[in-house]
Formats: structure tokens, sequence, C-alpha cells
């Protein structure tokens, strides 16, 4: 998360805190709206099906190649 991007980040257990950024975003609407399609992008770019099958071919490529590195020796 982005603080004041894509959400608002506050200090855990800090109760204050959290009702400060739901009044602001209230008195702000459309910044919350803004703050939501910015999240929106964010989790489709960072959490696509395309990227986690990309993250994983990379990680057994890298398996493999140390697993071959290991049987040669």
């Amino acid at each position: 998360m982005v603080h004041q991007q894509t959400g608002w980040l506050v200090e855990p257990e800090n109760s204050q805190a959290v009702a400060d950024a739901i009044v602001f975003l209230l008195d702000h609407p459309q910044m919350a709206v803004q703050m939501g399609h910015a999240a929106r992008r964010r989790v489709q770019e960072l959490f696509s099906w395309e990227h986690h099958v990309n993250a994983y071919d990379a990680l057994y490529q890298k398996l493999m190649k140390a697993n071959q590195s290991c049987q040669s020796r």
C-alpha cells in the first residue's frame, strides 16, 4: 500500500488514527474514490495471474539450475 495514494496507513492499534483517516476520507470523497481506483490498478498489476505465473516460472528455473549445479559436483 502506498500511503495516501492507494490507501491510508496508520500505526497498529491506533484507533484515533483510524478514526481520523475515516473522517478525512468522508470529508474528501473524491480523494477516497481516487485512492480506490489507484488501489485497484496496483492490485491488478502486482497480483495478476500473469505476474504469479511468471514469478513461479522464474523460481522453478532458478531451482532447476541450482539442482543441476549440485548434481554435477
